[in-house]
C-alpha cells in the first residue's frame, strides 16, 4: 500500500464530506466550497452545484484508496499515483463545472436571476499569446531533448536520487522515459485547461468576491508555469548528462 497515496485519498474523501454537509449550510461565500460563477447565480446553484461536486471528489478519493492497496510502496508506484491523482482530478474538476454551467443555465431559464447574481462576462488576459507561444517552445525543447537524447541514453538508467543527490531507483529506459513524457507534458495539459477556461468559459472565473485580486493572479500563472518549464528542461539535462557520462561513459 502507499502511505502518500491513502492519506491523499483520506483528504479528497474528508473534504468531499465536509463539503456536502457545510458547503450547503454556509452560503455563499468567498473562502469555502466549490466557488465558481455559476455557482453564485442563486442559492440553489449554489447548493447543487457543491452537493455535486462534494460526491464527484469523494468518489475520487475511494477509487485512489482502492489503488494505493494495490500499488507496492516504491517510487516508481508512487510517480503513477500522482498521475492518476491528476489526471483524474482534472476530470473531476471538468465533470463539476459543467454540471455548475448546466444548474446555472436551468436556473436562469426557469425564473428571474436578480440583477445582482447575473454572471456578467469578463475579461481575463490569460494566457497571452506571447505566453502560448514561449510554453509550445519550452514543451518543444523538453520532448525534442527527451527524442534526441533516447538512442544514446544507457538501456538502464538512474531515475530518481535522494536527497544527497544520489540515485536511489533505477529503471529500464523505455519506462523511464514514459513516465518522463507523461509527468512532463501534464503540467503544459494543465496550463491548456486553465487556458480553456479563461477563454470559452470565462464566467467560470467569475466571483463577487475579491475578482480584482483573482485576475492578478490568473495574469502571474503563466509565468509561474514557464519558470516551471525552464525548471524542467534543466533538470532533464542534468538527468542525461548523469546517465551519459556517470552510468554509461563514467
Amino acid at each position: 500500500m502507499i502511505l502518500i497515496g491513502t492519506i491523499l485519498s483520506l483528504v479528497l474523501i474528508c473534504a468531499g464530506i465536509i463539503s456536502y454537509i457545510y458547503a450547503p449550510r454556509k452560503g455563499m461565500n468567498p473562502s469555502f466550497g466549490l466557488r465558481i460563477g455559476y455557482s453564485y447565480i442563486s442559492k440553489n446553484a449554489w447548493i447543487k452545484t457543491n452537493v455535486f461536486a462534494a460526491k464527484i471528489f469523494s468518489i475520487e478519493g475511494i477509487l485512489l484508496m482502492i489503488l494505493s492497496i494495490f500499488l507496492d510502496n516504491t517510487v516508481q508506484n508512487i510517480l503513477l499515483f500522482v498521475v492518476v491523482l491528476d489526471i483524474s482530478t482534472l476530470i473531476a474538476l471538468y465533470v463539476s463545472l459543467r454540471y455548475s454551467e448546466k444548474i446555472a443555465e436551468i436556473e436562469s431559464l426557469s425564473k428571474p436571476v436578480p440583477e445582482k447574481n447575473v454572471i456578467k462576462p469578463i475579461e481575463i488576459d490569460f494566457p497571452r499569446k506571447t505566453h502560448i507561444f514561449m510554453m509550445i517552445l519550452l514543451v518543444m525543447l523538453f520532448n525534442s531533448i527527451l527524442i534526441y537524447s533516447y538512442p544514446i541514453l544507457p538501456n538502464i538508467v538512474a531515475f530518481h536520487f535522494s536527497i544527497k543527490g544520489n540515485p536511489d531507483l533505477y529503471l529500464e529506459k523505455n519506462v523511464a522515459i514514459l513516465y518522463i513524457i507523461v509527468g512532463g507534458n501534464l503540467e503544459f495539459i494543465i496550463y491548456l485547461f486553465l487556458g480553456y477556461i479563461s477563454k470559452i468559459k470565462p464566467m467560470i472565473l467569475y466571483t463577487p468576491y475579491n475578482f480584482e485580486r483573482k485576475k492578478r493572479f490568473m495574469d502571474k500563472l503563466s509565468y509561474i508555469f514557464i519558470l516551471l518549464y525552464i525548471f524542467l528542461n534543466i533538470m532533464l539535462v542534468y538527468w542525461i548528462i548523469f546517465n551519459l557520462y556517470i552510468l554509461r561513459w563514467g
